[in-house]
């Protein structure tokens, strides 16, 4: 056991070691510009935290109203952006806290984007829901697609995606089939053409199936390799399912072709 007299010491020798050259930094960053750090100095503040108030203090954005020690640096961070951006002190008081439970940065980050939107983020501003959920909400509101239907906490994070994508996909098709009729005909015909030379006996409503089915995983794929595209309007992503479509000339419906097929053995 520690006696009185090592523990004195030891609070001697921390008292000589001073505070952490991070938190140091932080001070001394705000003493040259002029922004008051008696406000975040020995308040139980870590080095991360200082730096989101110090950095509100110079936006001139509400920095007490994230202010807190319980406030994690990265939801400083999120709170901050979401100031700066313009969304009022009146928002934030009402998003900072909900039953008592407080959000998670990236939580806070999914309110903050929905905010800068102006969506109504009441519909997935709930702590319950993990911040995956709430992304896939934020994202279908931002596609003006039925969120509601599954903005609830029975679905998963997985399940809300799947819903999502094929609400955006529904979209996607009914707008080629109302702006380029021609075009949506011709992968129809194309998608024909080749379930003939296979050898297949395919009706219209099918053939339309697969086109479907086609639009569908093209939009998935190029989701995969550029995730911006789900926060684009629905014109940029018809315009990008398109130019997808163009530029493989039905080679990728073959091949989905193929994994239908054999997808079918499997099941024999």
């Amino acid at each position: 056991m520690t006696s009185l007299k090592q523990k004195r010491v030891l609070a001697s020798a921390d008292r000589l070691a001073g505070i952490p050259d991070a938190q140091m930094e932080q001070i001394i960053k705000g003493i040259r510009q002029r922004v008051p750090v008696e406000e975040y100095v020995n308040k139980g503040y870590s080095a991360a935290q200082m730096k989101e108030i110090r950095l509100g203090m110079v936006k001139g954005v509400s920095y007490e109203l994230y202010a807190a020690p319980y406030i994690s640096p990265r939801a400083m961070h999120e709170w901050r952006k979401a100031l700066e951006k313009g969304v009022s002190d009146k928002t934030i008081i009402e998003y900072l806290c909900i039953d008592g439970k407080n959000y998670t940065a990236n939580q806070i980050k999914e309110i903050r984007l929905g905010l800068q939107d102006k969506q109504d983020v009441k519909l997935y501003a709930n702590p319950d829901f993990t911040s995956e959920q709430m992304k896939e909400i934020r994202l279908g509101q931002k596609a003006g697609v039925n969120a509601e239907l599954y903005a609830d906490l029975s679905f998963s994070s997985a399940q809300m995606k799947k819903l999502r994508i094929e609400l955006v996909v529904a979209q996607i098709i009914d707008y080629i089939k109302s702006m380029f009729k021609n075009v949506y005909q011709n992968i129809c015909i194309g998608i024909n053409k080749l379930a003939q030379e296979n050898g297949e006996v395919v009706e219209m409503m099918s053939t339309e199936d697969k086109a479907n089915e086609y639009i569908r995983r093209a939009y998935e794929r190029i989701a995969e390799d550029n995730p911006d595209i789900e926060e684009s309007p629905l014109d940029k992503k018809v315009n990008e399912v398109l130019s997808y479509v163009n530029s493989r000339n039905f080679e990728w419906a073959d091949s989905m072709a193929s994994s239908e097929a054999e997808a079918e053995d499997m099941e024999m």
